[in-house]
């Protein structure tokens, strides 16, 4: 007689099992009782994909309206199925969704799908993100002028910019019918920030775009600057700025060393 399996054997199993692998060896040990082992491993199946189709549906409900939602949940679970969580924590489940769908072929001629996804769980990153104190004007107060170009900030934790070629804040608002807003919208880039326990986000100019991501990146504030005219000419730097430290996009300021 062959020696009972190990309960993590067991476990290792049924993972391999769920995620599309031989249920022969799984199946072998199982008890029929007044259910067949197929029928049992099938519930146990079918709670897996559902369960995690919810968690994503969860996570990206503007891309689940859009696409609608027996679509979705389909995709989800074959997500589920490519992708078993990596970790113990289901809130950080879906990372990997929006390149995933990106790719989908299903999806291909809806690639806007993936770009909202990209933006919706950029709002899940925020929402998640470490707490910090937002700077705010007051600090750059007594700043000499010429020392306001070598200024370099920090980022708050929660901020995130998308970028797309795509409508996507006015497709994740659902305000207008999507064929509409594909038809009208225009590229667009979207910040989202989370300075106290709400997320905001709100489309800004590319040149707002790259002067984030040049400042996040270590440039002072004069490199950003450069960067942020080269994508919008006309971009006003002095409300730009303003509107960041009002909204709460910085968490820190470093003078330049005199």
């Amino acid at each position: 007689m062959l020696p009972e399996p190990s309960l993590l054997e067991l476990q290792n199993r049924m993972r391999s099992a769920l995620l599309g692998g031989d249920v022969t060896a799984l199946l072998g040990g199982v008890v029929a009782d007044h259910i067949g082992p197929a029928d049992r491993f099938a519930s146990y199946s079918n709670n897996y994909e559902a369960g995690l189709a919810e968690v994503l549906a969860a996570a990206f409900p503007a891309t689940s309206r859009l696409a609608g939602a027996a679509n979705f949940r389909w995709a989800a679970s074959r997500f589920a199925l490519a992708h078993p969580p990596s970790e113990p924590r289901l809130l950080a489940y879906g990372a990997d969704f929006p390149a995933w769908l990106a790719g989908f072929a299903p999806a291909e001629n809806s690639p806007w799908l993936a770009e909202v996804a990209r933006l919706e769980w950029a709002r899940n990153e925020a929402l998640f993100a470490p707490d910090a104190k937002p700077l705010k004007a007051e600090a750059l107060t007594g700043v000499p002028p010429e020392q306001v170009p070598g200024l370099r900030f920090t980022l708050h934790p929660s901020l995130r910019v998308v970028r797309s070629a795509y409508p996507i804040h006015d497709l994740w608002l659902g305000e207008a019918d999507p064929a509409a807003v594909l038809a009208e919208g225009a590229a667009q880039a979207v910040l989202v920030l989370r300075p106290a326990w709400q997320v905001v986000q709100l489309p800004v100019a590319r040149g707002d775009a790259a002067l984030l991501a040049a400042l996040g990146a270590g440039a002072s504030l004069a490199e950003a600057a450069g960067a942020a005219l080269a994508e919008t000419a006309d971009l006003d730097l002095q409300q730009t700025l303003f509107g960041h430290l009002v909204r709460g996009s910085f968490a820190a300021v470093q003078q330049p060393e005199t």
